[in-house]
């Protein structure tokens, strides 16, 4: 369990970084949880979010990473329109509409 904790903080770090290319290659050990929630609440996606970083959000999206897990979406929205980032809220948008959410 400490080991599977201490993978998947190394998988936030690189997210952190906006490291993508270290993302898919952690992912694709199949080591590492897309969907890992640490004791803040945070997700891959949720400090994407927070770096303004659209396009490590969709990748981590299109990995199985799921919206509405740790702080969830609304806090990914929140995120967006703190930044101004109308491309970040459309695609937001998007998903929820695909999903049925909104």
């Amino acid at each position: 369990m400490a080991n599977e904790l201490s993978n998947n903080n190394v998988l936030l770090g690189m997210v952190s970084l906006g490291h993508q290319a270290g993302v898919e290659q952690l992912l694709a050990t199949g080591r590492y949880d897309v969907n890992y929630v640490n004791d803040n609440g945070d997700t891959g996606l949720s400090i994407a979010a927070r770096r303004n970083d659209l396009e490590m959000m969709q990748f981590l999206v299109s990995s199985g990473a799921d919206i509405n897990i740790g702080m969830g979406r609304e806090h990914l929205i929140s995120t967006a329109q703190l930044h101004g980032n109308q491309e970040m809220l459309n695609w937001l948008n998007s998903i929820n509409k695909l999903y049925g959410i909104g």
